[in-house]
């Protein structure tokens, strides 16, 4: 398989003018459980390994996480923790579905969704109180540009 895979992609990123020294290599981590930490330690560690974190919950203490400890994530990826307090809504513009999911997953929200791609716009104004068992809608698009043709290189003779 990796006879086939590796030309193809050598391809690709010379097509896509993409040095391979330019591509990150990301690390994969194992989560820990975070609940009953403080969240200014939490997020802090979180942001040191590379991930993008999101709270919900105007407390102290994480009360839930999402992805749960144990779970593998590559860097960069979007964790949601769910402290203690009242629980704003963020602004999710441009999530992607599964990482709006964590979140109503965390916040105990009743998810109702809308198209494909990543979030456009959603029901609940950022900054809104939420409660648990609250409907909140989104509506995914895909980006300007995306599912258009890919143009080729023309044939100079």
């Amino acid at each position: 398989m990796s006879e086939i895979f590796n030309p193809v992609m050598q391809n690709s990123l010379q097509y896509l003018n993409i040095k391979p020294s330019e591509v990150k290599k990301q690390k994969a981590n194992k989560i820990k459980d975070y609940t009953n930490q403080t969240e200014s330690s939490t997020v802090t560690e979180l942001k040191e390994l590379g991930y993008d974190v999101s709270m919900i919950g105007s407390g102290r203490k994480v009360l839930d996480q999402s992805p749960k400890a144990g779970s593998v994530l590559l860097q960069g990826e979007k964790i949601i923790l769910r402290t203690e307090g009242e629980m704003k809504v963020p602004d999710m513009k441009g999530w992607s579905l599964r990482d709006v999911m964590k979140l109503a997953k965390v916040a105990k929200l009743d998810l109702k969704t809308e198209g494909t791609g990543y979030v456009s716009k959603q029901s609940l104004k950022a900054g809104k109180k939420v409660n648990e068992g609250e409907t909140f809608n989104i509506e995914l698009s895909q980006p300007d540009g995306a599912g258009e043709d890919i143009p080729t290189k023309e044939k100079t003779e």
